[in-house]
């Protein structure tokens, strides 16, 4: 059964997470004041690469955006035809191994898109990839996909200036040898990376 781990996390990304919340409301509200411009090329297909679904999270003050919402907001006079739905950590397996609880989000997202053949029709997944089984993470990924892992994204933001730095471990995490052994996975399975990470970060990636 999936479930939202971010219950769970530690109060720093909590803090960035609600800031992020708190962002959406306020820019959806001014969106929604926005004037109406006319739609450029409106036949053009577009794929929109990188959006994110989530239930309501009262903690993180971040409300729903579903499927439901992502439609009306690819129904606004464009044409798009597919999107790709990137990890958010969002739905992971309430128990089970580790490192197979981010199996949950797929699982659910693949459920979600049966709304409409237009959503997420490619996936970024989440996987630790310099955990000791991440091939067998990213199989089952593969699986819980039906076809549309198109990729991985571990996340390493970290710079020994921030006052609040999601994790001590994402400092070297893109250098380390057991992550790169697992980042080398990828590319024989046909699947790409996303770095989501500060610039301080870079010579690493």
């Amino acid at each position: 059964m999936a479930t939202d781990t971010e219950a769970g996390i530690n109060f720093t990304r909590r803090t960035l997470l609600a800031g992020a919340g708190s962002l959406l409301v306020n820019r959806s509200a001014a969106a929604a004041a926005e004037p109406s411009e006319p739609i450029l090329l409106p036949d053009l297909p577009i794929i929109d690469p990188h959006h994110h679904l989530w239930e309501a999270n009262a903690a993180l003050k971040r409300p729903a955006y579903l499927v439901e919402d992502l439609v009306r907001d690819m129904d606004d006079g464009h044409r798009i035809v597919a999107t790709v739905f990137i990890e958010v950590g969002s739905h992971y397996r309430k128990d089970g191994p580790a490192e197979l609880r981010p199996v949950g989000e797929v699982e659910w997202v693949i459920e979600q898109s049966r709304r409409d053949k237009r959503v997420a029709r490619g996936i970024v997944g989440f996987a630790d990839l310099g955990g000791a089984n991440a091939a067998q993470a990213l199989e089952a990924l593969v699986a819980a996909s039906e076809g549309r892992l198109k990729g991985i994204r571990q996340s390493a933001p970290y710079d020994a200036s921030q006052l609040n730095p999601m994790s001590e471990r994402a400092r070297t995490l893109y250098g380390d040898p057991a992550f790169r052994a697992g980042l080398a996975r990828l590319g024989a399975m046909g699947l790409s990376f996303d770095a989501w990470c500060y610039h301080t970060t870079l010579p690493q990636v």
